[in-house]
């Protein structure tokens, strides 16, 4: 899941937790929780994975460079 490793390495960069994702991700009026952001997280072969919405990925694509 692309877009799942793509939201992990951006968390990773910015050294931010769930809870500060999901702040972030709320700039682009995007609604996330920390809970959902946590299932997005999950390593492939774990259980309950999710993949995060493809226009999500957009969003955080088109980001300015920090």
């Amino acid at each position: 899941m692309l877009s799942n490793d793509i939201l992990r390495s951006v968390r990773y960069i910015l050294k931010a937790n769930n809870t500060d994702l999901a702040r972030i991700l709320a700039l682009g009026n995007v609604d996330a929780t920390p809970e959902q952001i946590a299932i997005w997280l999950r390593k492939e072969e774990e259980e309950g994975v999710s993949a995060l919405p493809g226009y999500r990925v957009v969003l955080i694509s088109q980001w300015p460079h920090l």
